[in-house]
C-alpha cells in the first residue's frame, strides 16, 4: 500500500496486551508525523497513552498456541522468550508431564485437552479457533479474563 499508494504502513500485532499497545502507540506516532499542529500530534499521544492505561488496567493476560506455521513458531518464540516453553510434542503424556514439571495452575488448551486437564486436576480454558467469540483487542482481552476467571473458580475442580 505504502509503495503502490503512497498509503503509510506499519506491520503490527493485535496478539496480546503487550503487543496491542506498542501497536497503538505506534499507530499514534505513525499518524502524528502527518500532523501539522505538534500539539494536537502531542494530544494524540496523550490520549493513546491514556487509553492504554485505562484499557489495561483490569486485564488477566494468558497464551497458548495452536496449530501453527513455521513462521507463527518463530513469532511465538519470540513473544515467550528465552524461558518459555513450546512444545511440539503435545501428546496428553507430553502435556501431563510438563504440567506436573511446572505446577501450573491452569490448562489453556483446545478442546482436546479438556480429558488432560482433567486428569492433572487443573482448571481448563477451551479457546479452540472454532469459538464464536474472538479475544482479539481490549473487548476480546476482557472476555478472555471473565472465561479464564470462570475456569479457575468452577465448582467442578479443585482449586490448590
Amino acid at each position: 500500500m505504502s509503495e503502490r499508494y503512497g498509503i503509510p504502513y506499519i506491520e503490527e500485532s493485535f496478539y496480546g496486551a503487550t503487543n496491542l499497545n506498542r501497536c497503538l502507540r505506534n499507530i499514534a506516532a505513525k499518524l502524528s508525523l502527518f500532523l501539522e499542529d505538534r500539539v494536537v500530534a502531542h494530544e494524540l499521544q496523550e490520549s493513546t497513552e491514556k487509553l492504554i492505561a485505562q484499557e489495561t488496567a483490569d486485564l488477566v493476560i494468558a497464551v497458548t498456541d495452536g496449530k501453527t506455521t513455521h513462521q507463527e513458531k518463530a513469532k511465538i518464540r519470540q513473544y515467550v522468550g528465552e524461558d518459555g516453553m513450546v512444545l511440539s510434542n503435545t501428546t496428553p503424556q507430553a502435556i501431563l508431564k510438563v504440567l506436573k514439571q511446572t505446577k501450573a495452575d491452569v490448562l489453556i488448551a483446545g478442546a482436546g485437552n479438556k480429558y488432560t486437564a482433567l486428569k492433572a486436576q487443573i482448571p481448563f480454558l477451551d479457546i479452540n479457533h472454532e469459538r464464536d467469540h474472538p479475544y482479539a483487542g481490549y473487548t476480546g482481552l476482557v472476555v478472555l479474563a471473565r472465561e479464564l476467571h470462570e475456569a479457575l473458580y468452577s465448582p467442578t475442580c479443585p482449586v490448590g
